[in-house]
């Protein structure tokens, strides 16, 4: 399970974004995951990205595959603990 938070601009409105969602990684290291959002904590639907992990699991670019929408996800481990 992922989960994330971040601002978004909705309209020109800025919001408070937040997602969970469930993954699926294949073997040639490119998966999909489906997001629950909410926007300022009411239900936003669904959003769909696709995904490559790069640099030997150390970064993860996706985008939605959704109509409509237009974001991009670039992900960059910082540390290992």
């Amino acid at each position: 399970m992922f989960t994330g938070t971040a601002k978004a601009s909705v309209g020109g409105t800025i919001v408070n974004w937040s997602v969970v969602g469930t993954q699926n990684l294949n073997s040639d290291c490119t998966g999909t995951i489906t997001y629950d959002q909410k926007f300022d904590g009411k239900a936003a639907g669904q959003i769909n990205i696709s995904y490559h992990v790069l640099d030997n699991g150390n970064e993860i670019r996706g985008m939605p595959v959704d109509p409509g929408t237009n974001i991009i996800c670039n992900l960059r481990l910082i540390s290992r603990q």
